[in-house]
């Protein structure tokens, strides 16, 4: 199978995939990782198989980095990109390495993309439950929505209109894949030995402020909905995407090579009550939830982004990925909740250093 450049390998979703592709029964020759931190070098070169060579490549999306970025890139008929879907510079790096790519060779490059659910949030201060709901299917039923009813100013949207951009100038096929709230504890090598992040965003950091508050909150009502997928079934929608592109299989790309990544829903509230149940038989915050007040909020949250996330609905289906032969095996709110309360043990004893 063609060699692949995974950027992002040493976060929560890219190191997820790095393994899956590693397992994969024709795994790339050789994946090259972006790799920012060379004191990692090593151990993730360890990782190489004997169908598999991992190659660590020092840099980043900074600046001063994106040069030589731009001129790995151009090296790659595969490139998946985990490391940021908001990075406007650094995706303006990596299309020019895949067009120098394609001008060399006359092939386009296989894009495989990272944007997520925040793209569909409407913002409705944890009033009422969401009425929009998404589809990626190529033709929606009737009363859903597509990624094309979203506006520019929409999150993540400036970034994945210059990948489809790229496919449609003919420099790549682009494949952007968007995550709900991801969850679970990947338990693989890549994790064990220090070089990935094993831990998710956004239900951790409600850990971390509910710690810091005192008691787990939520905005408003906290009737506002989230879509979830497990860290591995992401992380197999992606090897999937891989395996069928690599292997001939017709699969939609470009304008219409959106993915939702999304296997169930939950409200906001209750994961913030799970999550306080878990810290208050943990001594680790008083017991219950409750709404966040403006200026808790303001204090807490610095910011835009993630008060986004508290208090908007995100929802969404998958017909197209799952039509791929794609599978979500942890899909019950109930597994989901369990999740949010182990890891408000987990997150909240880091919090609080005990």
């Amino acid at each position: 199978m063609p060699s692949i450049f995974l950027s992002g390998a040493t976060g929560y979703i890219g190191g997820s995939i790095l393994n899956s592709l590693l397992s994969l029964p024709s795994p790339p020759e050789s994946i090259t990782c972006l790799l920012r931190d060379p004191t990692k070098s090593s151990r993730l070169s360890s990782l190489s198989t004997p169908k598999t060579k991992v190659i660590p490549f020092i840099g980043s999306y900074s600046p001063q980095d994106l040069p030589a970025l731009t001129e790995e890139i151009s090296k790659y008929p595969v490139v998946i990109e985990t490391a940021s879907a908001d990075d406007v510079p650094g995706i303006q790096a990596i299309i020019s390495g895949m067009r120098i790519y394609h001008q060399k060779h006359g092939q386009k490059v296989v894009f495989i993309h990272t944007s997520g659910t925040g793209a569909l949030q409407t913002d409705d201060r944890g009033e009422i439950e969401g009425k929009d709901i998404y589809t990626d299917a190529l033709n929606p039923e009737k009363g859903y929505k597509t990624v094309a009813d979203l506006p520019i100013t929409a999150s993540h949207r400036n970034v994945d209109v210059i990948v489809e951009a790229a496919d449609k100038e003919g420099v790549c096929d682009s494949y952007i894949v968007l995550p709900g709230t991801i969850w679970g504890k990947p338990e693989r090598k890549v994790y064990e030995i220090g070089v990935a992040n094993d831990t998710s965003i956004q239900i951790p950091k409600l850990v971390e402020m509910a710690v810091r508050r005192g008691q787990a909150g939520y905005v408003g009502k906290g009737e506002n909905v989230w879509v979830h997928i497990h860290i591995q079934d992401c992380a197999d929608l992606y090897t999937l995407l891989y395996t069928l592109i690599i292997s001939g299989h017709p699969v939609p790309h470009g304008a219409e090579g959106y993915y939702f990544c999304v296997a169930g829903e939950y409200r906001i509230r209750d994961a913030a009550i799970a999550i306080g149940e878990s810290l208050s038989a943990h001594g680790l915050a008083k017991e219950g939830a409750t709404t966040f007040t403006d200026e808790e909020l303001d204090v807490l949250f610095p910011g835009k982004t993630f008060k986004w996330y508290l208090s908007t609905n995100s929802r969404a289906i998958a017909p197209k990925s799952l039509s791929l032969g794609w599978k979500t095996d942890r899909t019950s709110l109930k597994g989901f909740l369990e999740d949010c309360k182990s890891e408000a043990v987990r997150i909240g004893k880091k919090t609080k250093g005990v």
